[in-house]
C-alpha cells in the first residue's frame, strides 16, 4: 500500500518538504535566538540607585517640586512652570565609561508651561556612588549600550518637518564617552 502512495506523489514534493524540515530543524537550535540584551531596562538595585539619582537631581532644577510614579514605573516631576516625565523604558543601563561599574543613560521629556515639549538626556556614571554628570538636550533614542559603545537612532529631518517622526527616516548612530560627554563615532 504504501509503494502505491509513493508512486502517486511527485518525488519533488517530497524532497522540498524534507528540505524545509531539515532547515527549520537547524534553525530551532539554541544558536538561532536572538543574544539577550542585558543591559537594557534593568530595573535592580543598580536602577534603583540610578532612579533615585534621576529624581534628585531632576527635582534639584525646579522650584516646589513634586514627584509622582505610576504603576508602570513612570516618573513625573512638575514644578513652577516645568514638569519632566522620565517612561521607564527610556532608562538604558550598561557600560558606558571604561571602569566595569553598571552605568546608565535616562531620557526624559521636558513640559515646558506653554512652550514646546522636547527631550533631553542624563548620563549617569557609577564611580563608587552614581551621579549625574551630563544634562543635555538631544532627541536621540537610545536603543543599547554595549562595549563602552551607545548605539541609537536620530531622526534625519528636523521638528519642524512632517519627516520628523517617520521610522524610515532615522539614521542609526553610535556614541563613546570621552570627558564626561558622547561623541559620535564615524
Amino acid at each position: 500500500m504504501l509503494n502505491i502512495y509513493f508512486r502517486n506523489v511527485d518525488m519533488k514534493i517530497i524532497t522540498s518538504l524534507l528540505l524545509v524540515l531539515s532547515v527549520g530543524i537547524s534553525c530551532s537550535g539554541p544558536s538561532a535566538k536572538k543574544p539577550e540584551v542585558t543591559n537594557t531596562n534593568n530595573f535592580g538595585m543598580v536602577s534603583k540607585n540610578i532612579i533615585d539619582a534621576s529624581k534628585s537631581y531632576l527635582a534639584s532644577q525646579v522650584k516646589n517640586s513634586k514627584i509622582t510614579e505610576d504603576s508602570n514605573g513612570n516618573i513625573d516631576i512638575k514644578g513652577d512652570g516645568i514638569s519632566f516625565l522620565i517612561k521607564a523604558a527610556d532608562i538604558n543601563i550598561g557600560l558606558i565609561d571604561e571602569d566595569n561599574s553598571q552605568d546608565a543613560i535616562v531620557s526624559y521629556i521636558v513640559s515646558p508651561a506653554g512652550g514646546r515639549k522636547y527631550t533631553k538626556q542624563l548620563i549617569l556614571l557609577n564611580k563608587g556612588d552614581i551621579k549625574v554628570v551630563r544634562d543635555f538636550i538631544s532627541e536621540l533614542r537610545v536603543m543599547q549600550i554595549s562595549n563602552h559603545t551607545v548605539f541609537g537612532e536620530l531622526p534625519k529631518y528636523g521638528p519642524e518637518s512632517p519627516l520628523h517622526t517617520c521610522h524610515e527616516c532615522k539614521e542609526n548612530v553610535k556614541y563613546k564617552l570621552v570627558a564626561d560627554s558622547l561623541q559620535l563615532i564615524k
